[in-house]
């Protein structure tokens, strides 16, 4: 059942992205104030959630992302600054 709970709230794919961009299930879980042994157990139906598994995965993949997204940010401000420079 949490496999089509986690499925249907696109969690699977955003800690896939996630981790294509270098974060781990690991962090993932420990910005959701989990363990990540217990956190896997729960993503992988082994073992119940606690009934806000959710709603904390999900802010603490929200702040994941903003995070990404301010890095990636930065990252083309100065590659831009440095290749205006080059010019």
């Amino acid at each position: 059942m949490l496999r089509d709970v986690t499925l249907s709230h696109g969690l699977q794919g955003r800690i896939r992205r996630l981790s294509r961009l270098g974060v781990s299930q690991a962090q993932i879980a420990r910005a959701a104030g989990f363990h990540p042994s217990l956190f896997s157990r729960y993503l992988n139906a082994r073992r119940p959630p606690p009934p806000r598994f959710l709603s904390r995965v999900v802010r603490a993949i929200e702040a994941l992302e903003a995070a990404e997204s301010a890095a990636a940010t930065a990252r083309q401000t100065v590659l831009a600054e440095r290749l205006g420079a080059v010019s």
